[in-house]
């Protein structure tokens, strides 16, 4: 446990007080409060000044601006008028406040030292191959269509099958206009049949 200073009930203190362990005060101080460590009012201590310290527990009476790194803390029967500011402020139940909050980040701590197992952790991850999300793979073209050569012979030969097959071909039939073109002609080549004529008696005349 860190030191720990305590002024008595019957001590007046006027001046400014800095240290960098626990005070605990039971009577009187005027002036300014410096600390490092943890600053305790008890029920029958009064403190007016500004405080500074890294926790403020208050259970007496405290007139002036508290500024903590951690935390303030008022007990039941507690009297403070003044700004606060630290990063966590606690009240209970009866405690008298008068003043404004200022609820800031809490300051960083020291980090710990890593023990020889974490750093054996460490030299295993990074001995891990690291494994990469595989990418979609980019879709094969397709293949393109045989291509077929066509020589000139056989273009030749195709060209003479069609012409066989035209001659061969029946004959179209004739438009109706024309059909009705030979009906007319027909109609006036048709001869009326002969009549024989009848042959004069010859009367001979006695």
């Amino acid at each position: 446990m860190p030191p720990s200073t305590t002024i008595g009930p019957t001590l007046h203190v006027r001046g400014r007080i800095l240290g960098e362990e626990d005070l605990r005060i039971e009577g009187r101080v005027d002036g300014a409060i410096e600390l490092s460590e943890t600053l305790i009012v008890e029920e029958s201590g009064i403190v007016v000044a500004e405080v500074q310290a890294r926790d403020v527990v208050v259970r007496g009476i405290v007139v002036g601006n508290v500024t903590a790194t951690d935390s303030v803390t008022l007990d039941a029967g507690a009297k403070l008028m003044g700004d606060i500011e630290a990063p966590r402020v606690i009240l209970a139940d009866g405690a008298a406040f008068k003043g404004s909050v200022k609820v800031t980040g809490a300051a960083p701590r020291p980090r710990a030292r890593t023990s020889a197992g974490a750093k054996a952790n460490r030299s295993r991850a990074s001995a891990i191959p690291r494994v990469r999300a595989a990418r979609p793979e980019a879709p094969v073209p397709e293949q393109d269509e045989p291509t077929v050569v066509v020589r000139r012979k056989d273009v030749q030969a195709a060209g003479r099958g069609e012409t066989k097959a035209a001659k061969k071909a029946p004959p179209r039939p004739a438009p109706a206009s024309a059909g009705k073109a030979t009906k007319k002609k027909a109609a006036k080549k048709k001869v009326r049949p002969k009549v024989p004529s009848r042959k004069k008696r010859k009367v001979s005349r006695r």
